[in-house]
């Protein structure tokens, strides 16, 4: 009854969720690091299935915070693509590879990954301007078998082109493109974006 029933199984009532960045609508920057940038997320067209309870709150900022996480209840997670240059010669199976390991949290992520992120007949694909790579690391990739509840839920992760968001320039410059970059190809730049719960 635990795993059929959605009252014991939350993970049973999650539904399917988009796989490109053109059907979310990006909200605030809540955070960045060195790899990648977080924001506040939430799929565009949204069907209203019930009215909120009245807030017993009498705090402004926690009411302020509560209504800004009920408007957008998802985060996303762009993570930072360095090698631009190199993902137009190489597809959308050299970001699986190499950023692949941020779908650990996501049960299901192995059959995602597969055959993206090598396998054992090319053990030695050059990834990096002639330096080649053992595919060990990525044999060995194993997802959790399921959610935990002190992991944040990853509930999908796709390639797609890279915004340039309002606030990209000053939090992290250097994960951008530059000018020269989009004279060199046709192609938008893409990345990996995670989607999890917020």
């Amino acid at each position: 009854v635990f795993s059929t029933s959605i009252r014991y199984n939350a993970d049973l009532a999650r539904g399917v969720y988009p796989n490109t960045i053109d059907e979310y609508e990006i909200g605030q920057n809540i955070g960045y690091g060195c790899n990648a940038a977080v924001y506040a997320l939430k799929v565009r067209e949204v069907q209203q299935t019930g009215k909120s309870r009245p807030s017993l709150s009498t705090n402004p900022l926690r009411k302020a915070r509560r209504d800004l996480q009920n408007k957008y209840p998802l985060a996303l997670k762009l993570m930072y693509n360095f090698a631009l240059d190199m993902c137009p010669r190489l597809g959308d199976n050299y970001l699986w590879r190499s950023m692949g390991a941020e779908l650990v949290p996501l049960p299901g992520s192995a059959q995602l990954l597969n055959g993206r992120m090598g396998s054992r007949k090319n053990t030695d694909l050059p990834l990096f301007y002639g330096e080649f790579v053992d595919f060990a690391l990525f044999f060995s990739f194993r997802p959790l078998p399921d959610f935990h509840p002190n992991i944040v839920r990853v509930l999908t992760a796709f390639v797609d082109r890279m915004p340039i968001l309002e606030d990209a320039k000053l939090a992290y410059p250097d994960a951008l493109p530059n000018a020269p970059f989009y004279e060199m190809i046709i192609n938008e730049p893409r990345t990996m974006f995670v989607v999890m719960k917020r």
